[in-house]
């Protein structure tokens, strides 16, 4: 279930019938653990609560009554230590979400990039196995000059490349189908369950960077989106960060066609990003430009993507 290893070894996933066949039997093992849990427990009391429980705290295999009692006590204790901490976990994240946020990405980030985030996609499906039908996430900006641009069929708009590059870029949708395209089907995951098997065809970033040249400062790539976010007033313009040598990697593209056609507007239309081995909410629609960066931590919350910044969701994605 995991989109980086399952973009790195494509062949994993069908060893289980595919990923909702993964996802059913993973559903179906957690059903079997607490039935497994719940019978457990229902024969350590049938056979002796008290001697089971002093055989696991105190190693006594024929307990006293007062071994019994202090057995039952260790066990007690540990289960309301389990539930306060439980308790404390959920109000704390609850109240301040940003410093659990802060606290875990310390531990769980540098896991990941070590470990996940540099795992090549190596996804080829076959076309038979494209979605029919795939469902869109998200509802497309309403402002009038979006709308605009889709009534004249993004014809006049260009694609702006710049911020720490020694040659900045201006690109209309024509003259970015003339770079080398890049087609690939792959399997979109999204965290919600929006996921979907679709054939992309775009500009690879690689091609992009090679022409704008990144100066040696850059580090990360900030892609600027037409999405205000108008479903939630204030939260600001949609934005993602991605790291620069994640951008190089194969099958990383900026998608214009989705399935043969031009890209449609629910899903992403001028430009969308694909990153295969990243969740799906880092594969940002309605691109609008790009800038090379050296930090993303003056840009909005500072937490590299407006999801992080408002949902408190991590900056990296490869789980």
């Amino acid at each position: 279930m995991s989109p980086a290893l399952a973009s790195r070894f494509p062949q994993f996933p069908r060893l289980f019938g595919g990923r909702q066949a993964a996802r059913s039997l993973h559903f179906l093992g957690l059903v079997a653990f607490v039935a497994f849990t719940l019978h457990h427990v229902a024969l350590v009391i049938a056979h002796g609560l008290g001697n089971g429980l002093a055989a696991i705290t105190m190693g006594v295999e024929s307990p006293s009554a007062a071994q019994r009692a202090v057995a039952l006590a260790i066990a007690f204790a540990f289960l309301g230590a389990l539930i306060a901490l439980h308790v404390w976990a959920t109000r704390r994240s609850l109240q301040e979400p940003r410093a659990m946020q802060d606290a875990l990405q310390r531990v769980v980030d540098p896991v990941q990039a070590r470990l996940l985030q540099p795992l090549v996609s190596r996804q080829r499906y076959p076309r038979e196995m494209i979605t029919a039908d795939p469902r869109a996430n998200g509802r497309p900006p309403r402002h009038d000059r979006y709308r605009e641009l889709i009534q004249r069929g993004f014809n006049g708009w260009r694609f702006e490349i710049g911020g720490l590059v020694e040659q900045p870029l201006s690109l209309s949708l024509d003259e970015m189908r003339i770079v080398e395209p890049e087609h690939q089907i792959t399997l979109h995951k999204c965290i919600q369950g929006w996921s979907y098997v679709a054939e992309w065809k775009g500009v690879p970033l690689t091609a992009l960077l090679d022409r704008c040249r990144p100066t040696a400062e850059a580090r990360y790539i900030l892609f600027r989106t037409f999405d205000d976010k108008w479903e939630a007033p204030g939260h600001g313009e949609y934005y993602c960060v991605i790291d620069l040598t994640l951008a190089r990697t194969p099958q990383t593209l900026l998608a214009y066609d989705m399935n043969g056609r031009p890209l449609p507007t629910a899903f992403g239309a001028p430009l969308r990003l694909r990153l295969e081995n990243q969740l799906g909410y880092k594969m940002v629609k309605w691109i609008r430009a790009m800038e090379l960066i050296d930090s993303y931590h003056d840009i909005g919350a500072g937490y590299g993507g407006w999801r992080a910044d408002v949902l408190h969701y991590s900056r990296l994605a490869p789980i």
